[in-house]
């Protein structure tokens, strides 16, 4: 799929999950990584990340970067009327 700047898109990606609570073995072992789901505005996406704004006031942004490797799926949305 070929995405230009500012395309909405969502991404689906697994991201790490942490708990600092003491527990067994057994229920440690049973953890299993976060799907997440981001919706926004695309930036770029090189050989190791894929980035994406929530928000955007004319030329500021905010940025999350996804490591390509954690990604499952990213979807083009098609919001009517949206020019950035």
């Amino acid at each position: 799929m070929k995405l230009k700047r500012n395309d909405v898109v969502a991404v689906l990606w697994e991201d790490a999950v942490s708990d600092p609570a003491w527990m067994s073995s057994e229920k440690a072992e049973s953890y299993q990584l976060d799907k997440i789901m981001s919706v926004g505005y695309f930036i770029n996406k090189d050989r190791k990340a894929f980035r994406i704004s929530t928000s955007i006031s004319g030329s500021q942004r905010d940025v999350t970067v996804i490591p390509c490797g954690w990604v499952i799926e990213v979807r083009k949305l098609n919001p009517k009327g949206t020019k950035i």
